[in-house]
């Protein structure tokens, strides 16, 4: 009899706790730069620039998002993620005679897997809300580009152009850090449309954990880069089941 009693009430509160799920499908943008910080004293071997000027670089987001509401105020907000992040760069470099000076961009595909906190202010037909949680990242390909250009007295100038599709094998010994972990800081507002809720969020991103890995590569040796970002997103999400 106990045995049919606990069941029962599992199921109950399983279904309880199902009628309050909602998924959806979200796309948007990722605003992305990195945080750069280098000690040259624990690494003589890496040039010290003539300028380095770290830009905004722009990457995709899809994702599938969940949120399980526990109360009319507070819910459990997640999306699994495609989500690119990575930095754009323009530096400069003399080395003796010669002077180098290029433009790059990194950008990396992460498999993202964000647990926000969902506060609402208002939950009505227009309801608007704050989000705050982790979020953990893994990069699963990426790809590098660079334009620039080299000027040496013995050879002149000379062009270069580098665009190299980094797949998943290419990661091993290259130095880079494949996980992420970031605190995600957001808001955003959503509009009841037919049987869900169309939704606009504005997130940042700050990384805490350092992609450079100088144990495995002697030129990230005393390097530190970490991941930053603004996301824009949209979507729409509907009930699984009435509330």
């Amino acid at each position: 009899m106990k045995k049919i009693i606990l069941f029962v009430s599992c199921i109950m509160l399983y279904t309880s706790i199902f009628s309050q799920v909602s998924i959806g499908l979200t796309v948007g943008s990722n605003l992305f730069k990195t945080k750069k910080e280098v000690d040259f004293a624990s690494n003589p071997s890496l040039m010290v620039p003539d300028k380095e000027e770290q830009k905004v670089g722009y990457g995709l987001i899809i994702g599938i998002p969940l949120e399980i509401s526990l109360s009319n105020r507070f819910a459990i907000f997640t999306a699994l993620t495609y989500h690119q992040k990575g930095n754009k760069i323009k530096t400069a470099y003399s080395y003796y005679t010669a002077y180098f000076e290029a433009e790059g961009l990194n950008r990396y595909n992460y498999l993202e897997l964000p647990v926000q906190g969902k506060f609402y202010f208002t939950k009505k037909t227009l309801s608007t809300y704050v989000l705050l949680g982790p979020s953990v990242g893994y990069i699963l390909n990426g790809r590098v580009k660079m334009d620039g250009y080299s000027d040496s007295e013995a050879e002149g100038i000379s062009y270069f152009n580098v665009d190299e599709k980094m797949k998943s094998e290419d990661f091993k010994d290259s130095g880079i850090n494949r996980l992420d972990l970031s605190l995600v800081i957001g808001a955003g507002v959503s509009y009841k449309v037919w049987i869900g809720d169309i939704f606009l969020n504005i997130n940042y991103n700050h990384g805490f954990l350092n992609m450079a890995n100088g144990d495995e590569q002697e030129i990230y040796k005393g390097v530190t880069i970490k991941n930053r970002g603004v996301n824009i997103t949209c979507g729409y999400m509907v009930p699984l089941s009435k509330q």
